[in-house]
């Protein structure tokens, strides 16, 4: 389901969508999906697509209605440490608050990160990092949102997290 999750998300950007569209939408995303990876078995594909649809009922509900600065666009920097730093964020959000956030769906049906677990919490950190360092954006904290169970885990950008990121990169290299 991921990459078909991100596609959808990724088209909605910017559109106002009620649930119904935004639940149409997916729909046709599936059947297309379909259409290039038939179902061995038609009841298997329906199945699939229910589950899928109730996957993106759970990413609409669960979308706090902040403003996306970007979706899915590649980032690169450089760490003291030497190491090259790129990632792809599925989602760079402002809230009403002014604050940056970065978010990470996650189709999964196991919750594997811990809040502010700097060994779980690696990937959005590193996407938090590149952000500041490549252009500036303060975030303040990042998301995971597991879009099967509608559980939301989330990860400081603090400082106490930049110091726990610096040592483990010195670490790693």
């Amino acid at each position: 389901f991921g990459t078909l999750v991100h596609l959808v998300m990724e088209n909605s950007v910017g559109k106002s969508l009620s649930k119904d569209e935004f639940i149409d939408c997916a729909a046709s995303a599936f059947d297309d999906f379909l259409k290039t990876r038939p179902a061995i078995h038609k009841d298997a594909g329906q199945k699939e697509k229910e589950i899928f649809l109730n996957v993106m009922s759970n990413a609409y509900d669960s979308d706090p209605g902040n403003i996306v600065i970007s979706a899915e666009e590649k980032k690169t920097v450089q760490h003291p440490s030497g190491i090259i730093l790129k990632g792809i964020p599925d989602r760079v959000e402002q809230t009403k608050d002014g604050e940056y956030i970065i978010v990470d769906y996650k189709t999964g049906r196991n919750v594997k990160h811990v809040s502010n677990d700097i060994d779980t919490c690696l990937q959005v950190v590193v996407y938090a990092y590149i952000l500041e360092q490549q252009e500036g954006i303060r975030v303040s904290h990042c998301e995971y949102r597991y879009l099967r169970n509608d559980i939301t885990v989330q990860c400081d950008y603090n400082d106490d997290m930049k110091d726990r990121l610096n040592r483990k990169l010195i670490e790693f290299k």
